[in-house]
């Protein structure tokens, strides 16, 4: 997208975002990337502050960032979901991003999505967990 930053706008890609993100669930999701300093930040920023509570921004890289990593911010008619993806073996500890961003967005439901058979560590932490291809085939 950052070529098409350079060669349409600013305001063409911030009116094409807004666009995409009102379309109705399921809707596509958005990957805004881009070299340094060409106005991403900005851009998501000022969608935030638009969207007054329908919008969480949070940078993924910020030094603050990592106590509540997660994998996923979802919003939408099926519900407001905070996701972390776990493949193979994990334990509660591995939860950790997860119940800091719970606490933190009370608002949204905490699931984890997993291989199948590797529910239990998320459930004893007192997550709802789901294999993979069940999140697949049949969403949250």
């Amino acid at each position: 997208m950052s070529d098409y930053i350079e060669t349409h706008g600013y305001r063409s890609v911030r009116d094409l975002l807004l666009s995409r993100l009102e379309e109705r669930a399921p809707a596509k999701i958005q990957l805004l990337a881009g070299p340094r300093q060409v106005g991403k930040t900005t851009l998501l920023s000022e969608i935030a502050d638009q969207w007054e509570g329908r919008a969480i921004y949070a940078s993924a890289d910020a030094p603050e960032a990592e106590p509540w990593e997660v994998d996923g911010v979802l919003q939408g008619d099926w519900g407001r979901w905070i996701v972390e993806v776990k493949t193979g073996r994990y334990s509660a500890a591995d939860l950790k991003g997860l119940a800091v961003a719970s606490t933190k967005f009370p608002d949204f439901s905490p699931v984890v999505v997993c291989d199948p058979g590797e529910e239990s560590p998320a459930e004893a932490a007192g997550f709802r967990a789901i294999p993979w291809p069940d999140y697949l085939l049949g969403g949250l």
